[in-house]
């Protein structure tokens, strides 16, 4: 195979898209590592502070019914 020199606008789509791509690569990188110094500050950053005898406190608003989630033969065998 030949090896001709590439024309000039050949040669400069060919180094902006060189350039996208390490753009790219160095963006994604840097998340990368930006989620691995979340979740390893999160691993160490000890337990919630919870007080002895506390409770978690739920308070729903609104109607509260119950809803079968799918419909077979053996529910409605139960619902009667």
């Amino acid at each position: 195979m030949e090896n001709r020199p590439r024309s000039f606008p050949v040669r400069l789509l060919s180094g902006f898209w060189r350039g996208v791509d390490e753009s790219r690569r160095f963006v994604v990188n840097i998340l990368f590592l930006a989620l691995v110094v979340a979740l390893v500050v999160a691993a160490f950053s000890g337990k919630p502070k919870v007080p002895k005898g506390g409770a978690l406190v739920v308070k729903p608003r609104g109607d509260i019914v119950e809803q079968l989630t799918a419909r077979s033969v053996d529910a409605d065998r139960w619902r009667g």
